[in-house]
């Protein structure tokens, strides 16, 4: 591991905008920390070698807490980090369902699972996502075009990054580059969500990602 990461230039970031929807967090108030299951050495070099080291206010790496994920414990070693007190202010972002795990054991307010990384959407929300979206920068911080915020109402912002987030897939797989898209899978008998109802023996519910599906 260590010789896959060491070399300078062996990970990009995950987006190209990513340093930019970093600054912009931070513009709008919202501290930015990163949490690692890989040794710190490893962390640091990484975060580094993509200049982070500079731009968010934290990090930590399961080897300096009791435990790993889905423990809550590097979560709360952010938190103190940044003196934060209430965990349901805390939005947690992940790709894996420990990730999820984490977050809802943690106590945050909101749990983002991503697709960036390794597990599926449907992994991410059976774990517990509140909302998924293909990566970080799908959700825009701060306030947003309706006066969301996220200290409003928690029900209230899920609905309203799920509209963002349909609204950013809408426009994306309207883009050339659309093609190279995997197409949202349809959710059968036994696998709509909880405020999605019941499904007769063969219906389909609303595609994963839609609206109708991030809001149920």
């Amino acid at each position: 591991m260590t010789k896959a990461y060491a070399p300078p230039g062996a990970t990009d970031l995950i987006c190209p905008n990513l340093r930019e929807w970093i600054s912009q967090c931070k513009a709008a108030g919202i501290k930015v920390g990163l949490n690692t299951g890989y040794p710190v050495v490893i962390q640091e070099g990484l975060l580094a070698d993509l200049k982070l080291d500079t731009m968010v206010d934290c990090w930590v790496s399961a080897s300096q807490v009791a435990e790993g994920r889905p423990y809550p414990y590097m979560v709360h070693r952010l938190m103190e980090q940044m003196g934060i007190l209430d965990c349901s202010s805390v939005a947690k972002f992940g790709d894996t369902v420990n990730d999820i795990r984490e977050g809802k054991n943690a106590g945050c307010g909101l749990v983002v699972g991503v697709l960036s990384g390794a597990d599926s959407a449907l992994d991410l929300y059976e774990a517990g996502a509140d909302i998924v979206v293909p990566n970080v920068t799908h959700i825009q911080p701060g306030i947003s075009s309706k006066g969301i915020s996220l200290s409003s109402n928690m029900d209230t912002v899920v609905c309203e990054l799920a509209a963002q987030v349909a609204e950013r897939l809408v426009m994306t797989l309207r883009s050339p580059d659309a093609a190279a898209l995997p197409r949202p899978a349809r959710l059968g008998a036994g696998q709509g969500s909880s405020g999605g109802g019941s499904h007769g023996s063969g219906a389909k519910g609303p595609a994963r990602h839609t609206l109708a599906f991030l809001r149920g």
